[in-house]
């Protein structure tokens, strides 16, 4: 997320003029890169589809918990359709995961959701088009 040679908060005070410019943070650990890796193969080569949205969606959650752990706040998820790639055991999977975090969620989805999975969950529906924001069948 940073150059190797310099600290964390040198990149980010290096960075102050630009990155009010850009208006957002350019170095820091939300720009670091990741590798996984499953009997030594990357993961986006060793799992499908589907098994690497599970990890995204657990990845998310243990972020959220190491967040609140440190901090005592919830985190925000933010899921990025949700229902590609899952099949309907994997979406309520992750969906009781989601919901038994207890963090305010923001999941998308192209299709209409099957919305019996979020029946016992404080949730609202939206519908989204051309930057207008309606709700959409009110809360499930």
């Amino acid at each position: 997320g940073w150059e190797a040679e310099q600290s964390l908060f040198g990149a980010l005070d290096a960075a102050v003029a630009s990155d009010r410019r850009r208006g957002f943070t350019h170095s820091g650990p939300h720009k670091a890169d990741l590798l996984f890796t499953k009997r030594g193969k990357p993961v986006a080569e060793a799992l499908s589809r589907g098994e690497l949205k599970r990890l995204v969606v657990r990845l998310q959650l243990a972020i959220g918990s190491a967040i609140e752990g440190l901090t005592g706040e919830r985190s925000i998820m933010l899921v990025d359709d949700l229902p590609a790639e899952l099949d309907r055991s994997n979406r309520e999977w992750a969906l009781k995961l989601i919901v038994s975090a207890g963090c305010q969620t923001f999941i998308t989805a192209i299709e209409m959701p099957d919305t019996s999975l979020l029946a016992n969950a404080r949730a609202r529906m939206f519908h989204v088009e051309h930057g207008s924001i309606t709700p959409a069948g009110g809360a499930f």
